[in-house]
């Protein structure tokens, strides 16, 4: 079965966290209909998804950009077709999933994508690239692996992005699992 790598936009792709004196970075002013957001964009990631691409991941958003990232990142990242997207503000009000630990009082103890992200892969092994990951997270996430459904988080620092040691832990991941299309 071909995996999943869900790819979150701030923080992996915008590294809106990274120094000023990060030159190499691209700064665009893009609007995404609710209003207009600086971003710092950086050319190495492009090879960096195509690294995913050819690996044989199913490239998908998962990001609150939602279809934006489509619109505004596919030339920045060298991709010709759009990627599936996984819908958030559609299902926040779903119940989550029961991998998930209890909601306590106002807390939620997951990262709030996750619903979506489980809802959206279902059974299929899955890499997820974001920058806003919790403790509980990577305990459902081990939870799944324990249930036979290869995942893996991969948390990625906003003030560097996207990086090839994240990629590496990606496909070295999908080789122990012998997940290779």
């Amino acid at each position: 079965m071909q995996p999943l790598a869900f790819l979150d936009v701030d923080g992996v792709f915008n590294v809106f966290g990274a120094p000023k004196s990060k030159t190499h970075l691209l700064r665009r002013r893009l609007d995404l209909g609710v209003g207009r957001f600086n971003v710092k964009l950086d050319p190495a990631h492009a090879a960096l998804v195509k690294q995913l691409a050819d690996a044989g991941f199913e490239l998908t958003w998962g990001t609150t950009w939602e279809d934006c990232a489509n619109v505004h990142l596919l030339g920045h990242l060298g991709l010709a077709e759009p990627l599936p997207v996984v819908a958030f503000e559609a299902e926040m009000m779903l119940e989550p999933p029961k991998i998930l630990p209890p909601r306590k009082f106002s807390y939620q103890p997951y990262c709030i994508k996750a619903p979506s992200v489980l809802r959206f892969a279902g059974d299929r092994p899955f890499v997820w690239f974001d920058d806003d990951f919790i403790a509980e997270d990577h305990e459902w996430s081990e939870s799944r692996n324990e249930a036979g459904l290869p995942t893996l988080l991969v948390e990625v620092d906003d003030s560097t992005g996207l990086q090839s040691s994240h990629v590496d832990q990606a496909l070295t991941w999908m080789t122990w699992h012998s997940l290779t299309v």
